[in-house]
């Protein structure tokens, strides 16, 4: 028996309706995901209870979103839900997962994040679409990128296609320009080296070796608050050179890109120009919140000129004293746990004598006071201090002009630097200071100390050494400064063909 038309009709009809409810269950369960995104930046960084079941509740918003329109794509497309809008979820979830990573520091949060924008770009999603949310779109995977060690893509696609986007569009506000011209500057402060027959990678994984992870070590660092004051360094969105290169040291052992399965994390706070309050909240809280036996990082990058603290925000430069300015009193409420202070500032070694009444364990890595006449524009390559502290071989070659080396010259650098921290790695226990000693459990700060022993002993046998030009530290580092290690450096020199900047012993 053939159908009846009026049976066909009522079929269609049928379809049609559940086509609808379909589309409307998934409007509503958008609308409710969205809703969850929306108070995810409002959460509060500290009180960690408060904010993962706040994060789990809208990953599985975002979850049952994703999974219904990959069920019922047809549907949807029916009801003029355009790739674009499957987009902007893919979007929504990979800044879901990039939060979370800000959060916990977890190296595989970044990797989800970086998979949900790479999927955007490969399927085309944003095709023919303009406006901010696609460029919105460009600069978050630029981020992310960034922190991935993606810079290729970056240079090769992103850019590009953010750059495109910017130009054609006569509309286009001036802070697009601008962040356009960002990039471009941090990306070639990041490749000032070039590595010659070889690929260079963002961060060296050779350092990270049996030195740095004996068994009787206990990772001990808990939380890193990094804070960028600088006024006109090298910067992408809220991240300058300097905080970039620190939060890479940050993730360069234990939990690492080069070691994804570690689950040895420690959280960073990354604050950009922050007011004092919110300095003095955020080192509070993350103190409060440490565990026992545990250890709270304060990374502070800042070029003002007072001269008894450090200016934050304002552009008071006078020698009094300032509201808006953090004082080495400040920090002594917070000794009465383990901190390890590192201070990249003209007048950082006020921070030396940080008043401690608890005599619990307290370190202070110092910049200069100045650097020599011919070191390069700290605006344009970052510090060379918190150069050194990330990669020191990279900012020995960039100190002295070196922008060209062989993969086999730096593999012979990375040869000699390698020896001499075993051979620290062995003196640095000698040394009769337990509050040190505690700080020497943890790999990341041992790998910070001795990058910075590598630079003090960089520029004492600098050929224009002044006392100004040399770092200083609480307790005292220096004194491990030994014969080994004044012969590597002029190892490293010889084999760049820069031993001429160089005293001999």
């Amino acid at each position: 028996m053939e159908p009846t038309n009026e049976t066909s009709d009522e079929d269609d009809q049928l379809i049609n309706r559940m086509d609808k409810s379909l589309f409307h269950r998934f409007s509503s369960m958008l609308n409710e995901a969205e809703e969850q995104f929306s108070g995810v930046r409002k959460l509060p960084y500290f009180n960690r209870s408060h904010w993962e079941d706040y994060f789990q509740t809208t990953f599985d918003a975002y979850t049952k979103v994703w999974i219904f329109q990959q069920s019922h794509r047809e549907v949807l497309q029916a009801n003029n839900v355009g790739r674009h809008q499957i987009g902007e979820i893919a979007s929504k979830i990979g800044q879901l997962y990039f939060h979370y990573y800000l959060r916990t520091s977890n190296i595989k949060y970044l990797k989800q994040s970086y998979g949900f924008y790479s999927a955007i770009l490969e399927r085309n999603y944003f095709a023919g679409v303009k406006g901010d949310s696609v460029r919105r779109y460009y600069a978050r995977f630029t981020v992310v990128c960034l922190l991935y060690g993606k810079h290729s893509l970056i240079k090769k696609t992103l850019l590009v296609l953010l750059t495109n986007l910017v130009r054609e569009d006569p509309h286009c506000p001036a802070e697009w320009h601008l962040a356009v011209q960002e990039i471009h500057l941090f990306l070639r402060a990041c490749s000032f080296l070039q590595i010659k027959e070889g690929k260079r990678t963002v961060y060296p994984s050779r350092l990270n070796s049996l030195a740095f992870n004996s068994e009787d070590s206990i990772p001990s660092l808990q939380s890193a608050i990094l804070i960028g004051n600088t006024k006109n360094q090298v910067k992408f969105s809220e991240l300058t050179l300097d905080m970039y290169r620190m939060s890479l040291v940050l993730e360069s052992l234990g939990g690492s890109i080069h070691n994804p399965t570690s689950e040895l994390f420690s959280v960073k706070y990354l604050l950009y120009k922050p007011n004092i309050q919110k300095v003095l909240k955020y080192i509070s809280s993350a103190s409060q919140e440490l565990e026992n036996e545990k250890i709270l990082m304060v990374y502070i990058s800042d070029d003002g000129q007072t001269t008894e603290g450090i200016t934050m925000v304002s552009n008071n430069e006078s020698n009094t004293r300032n509201i808006e300015c953090l004082y080495p009193e400040d920090i002594s409420p917070f000794t009465r746990k383990p901190l390890f202070m590192v201070i990249d500032s003209y007048y950082s070694s006020n921070f030396l004598n940080i008043p401690n009444r608890f005599n619990t364990p307290l370190a202070v890595l110092c910049s200069p006071n100045k650097y020599p006449s011919d070191s390069p524009e700290s605006s344009q390559i970052g510090s060379i201090f918190t150069y050194f502290l990330h990669e020191p071989i990279e900012a020995f070659c960039v100190m002295f002009g070196k922008r060209l080396v062989s993969s086999n010259q730096r593999n012979q650098c990375y040869d000699c630097l390698e020896a001499m921290y075993s051979e620290l790695n062995n003196a640095i226990y000698t040394i009769d200071e337990p509050r040190l000693r505690f700080f020497l459990d943890d790999n990341i700060l041992r790998l910070l100390i001795f990058h910075y022993i590598f630079y003090y002993s960089v520029m004492l046998l600098h050929i224009s050494c002044d006392e100004t030009y040399l770092p200083r530290s609480s307790p005292d580092l220096n004194i491990l400064s030994n014969n080994t290690v004044l012969q590597t450096i002029l190892s490293i020199a010889k084999i760049l063909g820069i031993e001429h900047n160089f005293e001999s012993i």
